[in-house]
């Protein structure tokens, strides 16, 4: 069954012709009414911003990024991961105080790296009794350690009881997550 039909108002404003016809083309590609497609871009847009308010986020290109993490050593890489997956489980915790399953907050991150150009393939899905985490990325070893780290440290500052088997690679990490009762 669909989700409930939402509510809408209507709104008028003006388009410079050049966005119009590119709003259009976009709608058109993806097979969606012009409506459709500016409600979820703006809904994107909206989520976005407040996820990089929220979560203190600063946009770097990838190169760069991944250019200062190679100077670090794998330990301090891993302290930094951990670090930040504590400090944001804190404060998701607090602005998201109705949600309580692990897997509610995966997927809200989920919301914020489906965003980030590194991260591709997000991947949350239950197998089992676990929670299983995994993405792709292009931004190497360091990287992983970094993530690999920041997500156990998220999990667990969510849930201090979860168990979580971490893999990765130079371009894949991968948690395994059990929330023990």
């Amino acid at each position: 069954m669909g989700s409930p039909r939402r509510r809408s108002v209507t709104r008028t404003f003006r388009l410079f012709e050049d966005v119009n016809e590119a709003i259009s083309k976009r709608a058109e590609e993806e097979k969606i009414s012009v409506s459709a497609y500016l409600n979820r871009v703006l809904m994107e847009h909206f989520e976005w911003e407040r996820a990089t308010k929220g979560f203190g986020m600063a946009v770097i290109t990838d190169v760069l990024y991944k250019r200062l993490i190679e100077k670090l050593d794998n330990e301090s890489v891993g302290d930094l991961g951990r670090e930040r997956g504590a400090e944001v489980a804190k404060n998701v915790r607090l602005a998201h105080s109705d949600i309580s399953e692990v897997h509610d907050y995966l997927s809200l991150l989920k919301h914020i790296y489906d965003k980030s150009a590194a991260v591709s393939n997000y991947e949350l899905k239950t197998v089992g009794d676990a929670e299983v985490l995994t993405f792709e990325h292009h931004l190497g070893d360091k990287w992983s350690i970094l993530m690999a780290n920041y997500f156990t440290a998220f999990v667990k500052g969510i849930e201090p009881k979860a168990s979580i088997k971490t893999n990765y690679t130079d371009r894949v990490v991968s948690l395994e997550i059990r929330v023990k009762d």
